[in-house]
């Protein structure tokens, strides 16, 4: 169970205002392979677009709070199989049960040691075998199922490496890095197969942009730093997945450069730097920052707004997906989606809340 209690303010100022997307126009079927889809964030800036109801039945059977056998105060997850998941808490790589959230394998540990590691980059799970990136050091390390160590790779620092085929690596370089790319697909030995066709943003500033690689809808998917877009990744080839439209609200590069200029216009525009979209089924789940946190939900097929919201304040009366437990409502947002499994956190982070799917 986590600790930590984060205020609104914290979320808004800090927690970057991940985004909000609205489906324009949608070419394909969700579900088939290879689908494109075009998400017009301009439509969901007036507020007539605000909409407060939805249908939580639609996220799968609400469990409750996901309680894991560990304290924490933070976490993300990755997919493992259909009973567990892979779980960084506080900088620490479990295996936990769902939904008894019951460790069932620990893989290494924080230190400077040969299978240490000093900050958890990406991690991941290939057939037998769960990967753990350490970028700060530069190394991927090599466990088994059960946690047993196998062995190490050296990796250049500040990049982030996953398995995307069996023996196959997709490796991400920081924006600025002087290959020029943002990720190869490589062997353990490093032998390229494959250079991302993707341009990166030229880094104009000292903050260190990485490129890494996430796993959604079944899918290897990368979102370029500072980019609004999302692509598929395989071992043999990239495609546009999610082209996002921002027409007027496309925040120049010379406001994310210039912290002044940012603060004076950045409430114009949609950030870069904290932009998000899950996927989860039919549904497209977007957080953007710009004068406030906008959550939207909307269909995939139809293109049609499930839910948005604006928040700017804790006075605001809608903070979230409401859901109702222990005689209390609690704001929820979702944080990871898989066919399985749906989980959320609260609007002060105090717990995650899982939803089940049939």
């Amino acid at each position: 169970m986590k600790t930590t209690r984060i205020s609104l303010s914290f979320l808004l100022a800090i927690l970057s205002p991940v985004a909000l997307c609205l489906l324009s126009a949608c070419r394909h079927d969700p579900d088939a392979a290879g689908a494109e889809y075009t998400l017009d964030l301009t439509a969901s800036v007036p507020v007539r677009s605000l909409k407060t109801d939805f249908d939580l039945s639609r996220l799968g059977r609400f469990e409750g709070p996901f309680e894991v056998d560990t304290l924490f105060r933070s976490a993300y997850f990755c997919p493992f199989d259909g009973q567990s998941l892979l779980m960084c808490a506080d900088n620490q790589v479990f295996r936990v049960g769902v939904p008894d959230g019951k460790i069932l394998a620990t893989y290494g540990r924080p230190g400077r040691g040969p299978m240490e590691y000093t900050t958890v980059g990406t991690m991941d799970r290939m057939q037998g075998e769960v990967f753990i990136t350490d970028h700060r050091v530069g190394k991927e390390l090599v466990f088994d199922l059960e946690g047993r160590p196998l062995r190490s790779l050296e990796l250049e620092k500040l990049t982030l490496q996953n398995p995307v085929a069996p023996g196959k690596f997709f490796r991400g370089y920081p924006n600025g890095h002087k290959k020029g790319c943002l990720y190869e697909i490589v062997d353990e030995e490093g032998t390229v197969y494959r250079t991302s066709r993707i341009p990166p943003v030229e880094a104009k500033n000292p903050i260190v942009q990485l490129n890494g690689c996430l796993k959604m809808e079944g899918r290897n998917v990368i979102q370029p730093q500072l980019n609004y877009d999302y692509y598929t990744v395989t071992e043999t080839e990239e495609s546009h997945w999610i082209h996002v439209h921002t027409g007027q609200y496309a925040q120049p590069l010379e406001v994310l450069w210039d912290l002044e200029l940012k603060r004076l216009e950045g409430d114009k525009y949609i950030s870069r730097e904290d932009f998000r979209v899950i996927v989860s089924g039919g549904l497209a789940f977007v957080r953007y920052f710009m004068g406030g946190l906008h959550e939207v939900i909307y269909d995939l097929k139809t293109g049609k707004i499930l839910f948005n919201i604006k928040i700017t304040s804790e006075e605001d009366p809608i903070l979230g997906l409401p859901v109702e437990h222990g005689g209390k409502t609690w704001y929820v947002w979702p944080v990871y989606s898989d066919e399985h499994f749906l989980i959320c956190s609260d609007l002060y982070d105090e717990h995650f809340w899982l939803f089940t799917k049939e």
